[in-house]
């Protein structure tokens, strides 16, 4: 975020690329690309199982997580 003399930010956030250059920040602009699969996988089990040690998929559902990851696409 740039540096100056406000307190406040504002962060948006769109798939669409048109949305973006709609707002007029284009220096400040960050384009990021897919997660790689083994990536969205991880990121996945981190968020769904945190409570778990070691944040691992149980064995018994790596296949339907796979499945859950690949419709996302590698979107986040």
């Amino acid at each position: 975020m740039p540096e100056n003399e406000n307190q406040s930010r504002i962060i948006i956030t769109t798939r669409d690329s048109r949305v973006a250059t709609m707002v007029d920040i284009d220096k400040h602009s960050y384009f990021l690309g897919p997660l790689k699969e083994t990536e969205s996988f991880d990121l996945f089990c981190k968020k769904v199982f945190s409570n778990r040690d070691g944040r691992r998929c149980p064995d018994q559902l790596k296949d339907l997580a796979k499945g859950i990851v690949a419709k996302c696409d590698g979107l986040p």
